[in-house]
């Protein structure tokens, strides 16, 4: 039984040396319309296609850009900010006892109907979102304004750069 494997391995490396052998003549075998010259010279060529080549190292000079942050559209420190019907006067953003966001904000209702929402303030610093607030008014009237708590659970960071609003 282990001869037949010695056989079967020997016809099957003859075979794919063959093949080898074969696709080589091919490749650089001349055609009729080139001389000698030609045919060393195509060879020469074919050999450099199917040769691999050592990789390239990158010049000294191209080293990894670090992106640099792009800021939000609307992410501003100016007041007000308007989000529908309600818009936003002022904010106090302090640091809770557990170290995240908390804080006020001023909110009016412009709108002609008693109504209820609630409010996300995202808060970015170095052109990044590092905080996002949440508050809610209930029975709003029409032209009135009120003074929201924010609660978050994010980190307190010092430098702001940026807010958004939204009022939903």
């Amino acid at each position: 039984m282990s001869r037949d494997l010695s056989l079967r391995a020997s016809v099957s490396i003859v075979a794919a040396t063959a093949v080898v052998a074969t696709a080589f003549v091919v490749l650089t075998w001349p055609s009729d319309d080139s001389d000698s010259s030609d045919a060393t010279a195509q060879a020469a060529e074919q050999s450099v296609v199917v040769t691999p080549r050592a990789a390239t190292p990158a010049p000294a000079s191209a080293a990894p850009s670090t992106p640099t942050p792009t800021p939000v559209s609307g992410a501003d420190l100016d007041f007000p900010k308007v989000s529908g019907d309600w818009t936003l006067s002022s904010v106090k953003l302090t640091r809770d006892l557990e170290g995240s966001f908390g804080g006020t904000g001023v909110i009016a209702y412009t709108g002609t109907n008693t109504a209820t929402a609630t409010f996300v303030l995202v808060v970015y610093s170095g052109g990044r979102p590092v905080a996002t607030l949440r508050g809610a008014t209930s029975r709003a009237k029409p032209r009135t304004s009120t003074t929201v708590s924010w609660v978050s659970a994010d980190a307190f960071v010092e430098k702001h750069d940026g807010y958004t609003f939204t009022a939903t």
